[in-house]
């Protein structure tokens, strides 16, 4: 056995290799110990942190709590052991907001300003961070233990929590200087409840809908990050007629057999940044040999653009989500797409066939349907679908997180013939009370 002067000396070479002050390690607080030791783990092992593993981590966690001689008054060397394990590999002070079923949202702006959604109202909660820094670790770690990053080389960052079936962004460094921001929201298994309908939608939009999911109009739901897109989908796809086989297409296992003949496929196989992508377009060439009669793809992407104009073209009801903030946005966003994955295509043909071919769109803001758009298939003199909007929502009080008011009816507009031939194919009457 060495020394023990020459121990000390060894540890204090280990320190500085390290670069960590033994005076600091002396002092250090518990969110500090926590910091400390993830950030060890993660150097030294260089894997994902994950729950199932706890046996081990605490085998981890208790050598190095001796390495770095790491204690809190009072508090029992097994007990810290497990503290720091459960602060790794939990969700410690938003845990409570996590494990509850009626939070579907959680909105972290700084270290104080922490708002929750629970039954379909914002509240503020009496929690905090200690400081800017201490929010900004907790989401570090939150990103190493689910194999992703947030770092200055990658100050956005995007996971997914497969225990408790999370979606989670953050944004901080020079995207947010002030302070680093988390929102954190649980993706649904099942359909809306009534009363989460009737958050997001009227009874009468609520009959559109149905009624436009009867004739087998094409539909785009549109909106930012946490909207309620794929949660409206979902939703969608549930009042398609029973009979009609449906294929849905989806990167995180989010919308469950929500259809009796439903089948699924995802474009990945693992969840974080390090997943293993499955094509997108080879799943959606797959879906048109399936011959299926409904095809959704929840958030398309540049590549699958244009594979999905062609699934229009061919007459399958379609629906899909992705990213743009109102039906103009949503043109432009298309097609932006559709060049972008290249093949040489003339732009005005590429716009004259989604005037064609889009039916609707349905512009979604903060769980709210916000506007409901058709497009009428013709293109005006600056080579822009004509779209005309058939509802929308009158906000009257809005916040960050939240809009106040009502639906209208744009009596000015009527359903245009293209969707009024379209469902007289199908075989659907339109509804009485909806003057379209």
């Amino acid at each position: 056995m060495l020394p023990s002067n020459r121990r000390i000396d060894l540890r204090a070479q280990e320190l500085e290799y390290r670069k960590i002050d033994p005076v600091y390690l002396r002092n250090t607080s518990f969110t500090d110990m926590v910091t400390l030791v993830n950030r060890q783990l993660v150097d030294r092992y260089k894997e994902k942190i994950e729950r199932k593993h706890y046996a081990m981590l605490l085998k981890r966690v208790e050598s190095l709590v001796n390495e770095f001689s790491l204690y809190l008054p009072g508090v029992q060397q097994s007990r810290l052991v497990e503290m720091i394990v459960d602060s790794i590999t939990g969700y410690g002070i938003l845990h409570p907001f996590i494990a509850d079923r009626a939070v579907t949202n959680i909105e972290i702006e700084s270290p104080s300003d922490i708002y929750v959604m629970r039954n379909q109202k914002w509240k503020r909660e009496l929690v905090s961070f200690e400081s800017v820094k201490s929010l900004e670790e907790y989401i570090y770690r939150l990103f190493n233990r689910l194999g992703g990053r947030f770092t200055t080389d990658s100050p956005l960052g995007k996971v997914e929590d497969e225990e408790w079936n999370l979606r989670i962004r953050a944004a901080g460094f020079d995207l947010r200087p002030d302070s680093a921001s988390l929102s954190i929201r649980k993706l649904r298994k099942d359909v809306l409840s009534e009363r989460e309908i009737r958050y997001a939608m009227s009874p009468h939009v609520e009959e559109f809908l149905r009624f436009a999911m009867q004739a087998g109009f094409t539909v785009g739901v549109v909106g930012p990050f946490g909207s309620g897109k794929t949660t409206v989908l979902g939703t969608l796809l549930s009042w398609i007629p029973a009979d009609k086989h449906v294929g849905l297409i989806q990167s995180a296992n989010e919308i469950q057999r929500v259809h009796p003949m439903m089948r699924r496929g995802l474009t990945r196989e693992i969840v974080g940044e390090q997943g293993k992508r499955i094509d997108e377009m080879r799943l959606l060439d797959f879906a048109k040999q399936e011959n299926y009669q409904v095809l959704a793809l929840g958030e398309f992407l540049d590549e699958a653009a244009l594979t999905m104009l062609h699934i229009l073209q061919i007459g399958i009801h379609a629906l899909f989500t992705y990213h743009a903030n109102d039906p103009k946005g949503a043109i432009h966003s298309f097609v932006f797409m559709m060049m972008r994955a290249g093949q040489g295509y003339d732009v005005h043909y590429l716009v004259d066939e989604l005037a064609r071919n889009m039916d609707l769109v349905i512009v979604m803001d903060r769980l709210r349907v916000k506007e409901i758009a058709q497009f009428t298939g013709k293109v005006d003199n600056q080579m822009n679908p004509v779209y005309e909007t058939l509802y929308s929502f009158d906000v009257e009080e809005e916040s960050r997180h939240e809009l106040l008011g009502s639906w209208k009816r744009e009596e000015k507009h009527k359903l245009c013939d293209k969707l009024r031939m379209k469902a007289l194919m199908s075989g659907v009457r339109l509804p009485t009370g909806l003057s379209l």
